[in-house]
């Protein structure tokens, strides 16, 4: 066993009812403790820096708000090469940083992903909106996501999503323009485009909460629909459609 030190990384905006829930489970893995560090990158004006807080072994690192802005400032905070990312409203399983590193003991793999399924004692209604299949597979699983060539599989899901740091500078880090999401299918497409293998190892899990409300539902949905958008576009309008274009605040005023 290997046990490589790894960086886990968690973007945080406004998670209070969240944060909790998701470092619990990262203080519970069967890891070895000097092996690993733990960074919460936070844009919040909620109370979530002042619970993480109470983790001492949690880096809190203040950032600009946005996926890729927050992501690119884990990139030059972290210690390590590693770089295993998940979301706050995920609770992840003891043994996640276990499988991270033995997929990571093949050197031409430099990102992998895996399954994101909803948490044990959910809901009905959060059953039923995890059967679309997202994030990362929801409840049906990722497996139906994947299509695999020589370069691997097409993208990693960002909610469980790990790579190597060096590749994702080599492509010049992620691309600040995806401020609402979508950044995790641009620097998969970056990678393979330069060559990187992308892996999906199917026992690399974690547990994502399902938006609760028919209203978080569809706004969520709305959000995918303007990530999808975005990736289709070329890159100067992707910029103007994202809320943090400069004229936009100019336009609201």
């Amino acid at each position: 066993m290997m046990n490589s030190p790894i960086s886990v990384i968690v973007v945080t905006y406004n998670e209070e009812k969240n944060i909790r829930d998701c470092l619990d489970s990262l203080a519970a893995l069967d890891y070895p403790a000097g092996r690993f560090e733990v960074l919460v990158v936070d844009a919040s004006t909620d109370s979530t820096p002042l619970i993480v807080g109470e983790y001492p072994r949690v880096r809190l690192i203040k950032s600009e708000k946005g996926f890729s802005p927050q992501k690119n400032t884990a990139l030059k905070m972290a210690a390590f090469d590693i770089l295993a990312f998940t979301d706050a409203d995920c609770l992840v399983p003891p043994d996640w940083l276990m499988v991270i590193d033995r997929a990571f003991g093949q050197e031409k793999i430099a990102a992998i992903g895996g399954n994101a399924y909803p948490p044990p004692g959910t809901g009905r209604f959060g059953l039923w909106t995890a059967c679309v299949g997202h994030p990362a597979g929801g409840a049906v699983g990722f497996d139906a996501n994947v299509k695999r060539d020589e370069n691997g599989i097409s993208f990693v899901p960002g909610c469980n999503s790990v790579y190597r740091k060096r590749a994702v500078l080599d492509v010049g880090g992620f691309d600040p323009g995806f401020y609402e999401g979508g950044e995790d299918v641009d620097i998969s497409r970056r990678l393979r485009n330069k060559g990187y293998y992308l892996e999906y190892i199917p026992d690399l899990t974690v547990f994502h909460k399902p938006r609760p409300t028919l209203e978080s539902y569809l706004k969520w949905n709305i959000q995918v629909g303007v990530t999808k958008f975005n990736l289709s576009r070329p890159t100067f309008l992707r910029l103007i459609f994202q809320p943090s274009f400069f004229l936009w605040p100019l336009v609201a005023a």
